[in-house]
């Protein structure tokens, strides 16, 4: 049985994964668009997303938010403390300021116009979704300010695998020059990501999977 399902979204083709938790309830990894595709898998699948949780705030990962809230009025909206001025009322102006000049401001509004607040904010070591059923013990929290400052990964130790955001990509990591990125406390984060077991599996907010074995090598660079 596949326990998650991956959509590439949106302009900046950002991965959104659709996490089956036990048969019936799942859990969103980022929003960055084609949410009338994904509402129709998650309803063809039977599948009742209990949350969507954020791994940042940036544009290309919160697209999707106000179409899951609107389809799924009981979804809860989960992003760091330290990334939820991204998110709600002032998502727009936020989001103009922090990427001015980026040449992406057309779709930065189409992105941020209308963007839900968040239900629940995220910290360091939280637990979510201890109960599941294909993911025993749930999935814990890690802290990775870098690339934004309120990012976040999730790991889940029994099934082995990391949704690392922008934080790490296979053989990359996530750029720093952005509001709020800071390229000495992204290396922290991504010694912290590989001293995971070498055979987690890692699924990024861009790009192809990976292992955190096969990203050993990184810091030499």
């Amino acid at each position: 049985m596949k326990l998650v399902h991956t959509f590439i979204t949106g302009l900046l083709e950002a991965n959104t994964y659709i996490v089956d938790l036990d048969g019936k309830n799942s859990l969103i990894v980022d929003a960055g668009g084609n949410e009338d595709e994904i509402i129709s898998f998650l309803n063809e699948k039977n599948l009742v997303p209990q949350a969507v949780v954020l791994t940042h705030g940036h544009f290309d990962h919160i697209a999707a938010l106000s179409g899951f809230k609107k389809s799924f009025p009981d979804i809860k909206i989960m992003i760091h403390s330290d990334d939820a001025f991204l998110i709600g009322a002032n998502a727009l102006k936020n989001q103009c300021r922090m990427f001015a000049g980026s040449g992406l401001e057309p779709y930065i509004e189409q992105c941020a116009r209308y963007v839900p607040e968040a239900d629940v904010l995220l910290k360091h070591g939280d637990v979510l979704f201890a109960d599941s059923e294909n993911f025993k013990g749930g999935f814990s929290i890690i802290h990775t300010p870098g690339h934004s400052q309120g990012s976040i990964c999730l790991y889940n130790k029994a099934v082995g695998i990391l949704f690392s955001g922008d934080t790490l990509f296979k053989n990359s990591w996530g750029r720093t020059d952005f509001e709020g990125g800071n390229e000495s406390l992204l290396f922290e984060s991504l010694k912290t990501l590989l001293e995971l077991p070498n055979e987690t599996i890692v699924r990024p907010g861009h790009g192809n999977h990976t292992v955190i074995g096969s990203e050993q090598g990184l810091l030499q660079y």
